[in-house]
């Protein structure tokens, strides 16, 4: 019975967590909540899509100041913006779907990619990059090509700023 009534993020329970985890302090000095899950709030596909009934852990995550989300659930690489919030898709690791996302306007999608990855997120203060690692060339770590919403080619480290 435990999974018949919804989202976990619903469940009193994981409501109250929530709730403690992401409240924000007059004399707050946290600088950075990243959420992650699974399911991810925006997905362009090929497979899988925008997960519904998500919007109330948005809404929360936008009132909490977060500035960045990570979950899978796809296998391939994406990168949307929606809201302040930059939300990145990284399933592509133990599992690879080759094809283009379809639903790239619905998802936001500021850039994809179908190749094989695991990312590396640096923070220094108020700034944080995301690579897209694809593999080792000359001893060297080099990020995946990429494309936008209109097939143009992407390359290089995502910066995120709070």
């Amino acid at each position: 019975h435990f999974f018949s009534r919804g989202r976990l993020f619903e469940y009193p329970e994981h409501q109250a967590f929530l709730e403690e985890s992401l409240q924000i302090a007059e004399d707050d000095q946290i600088r950075w909540r990243i959420p992650f899950c699974h399911h991810p709030p925006y997905s362009a596909g090929p497979r899988h899509h925008n997960t519904d009934d998500m919007h109330p852990l948005m809404q929360r995550f936008a009132r909490a100041r977060v500035r960045v989300m990570f979950s899978g659930h796809e296998h391939n690489f994406q990168h949307s913006q929606v809201g302040g919030i930059d939300y990145f898709v990284s399933g592509a690791a133990g599992k690879l779907r080759r094809g283009r996302p379809n639903q790239q306007a619905e998802a936001h999608t500021v850039s994809w990619s179908d190749t094989p990855h695991f990312l590396l997120v640096t923070i220094k203060g108020s700034t944080m990059t995301v690579r897209a690692i694809g593999e080792l060339v000359d001893g060297q770590l080099t990020d995946i090509p990429r494309r936008g919403p209109a097939d143009e080619f992407m390359a290089g480290p995502i910066t995120v700023t709070l």
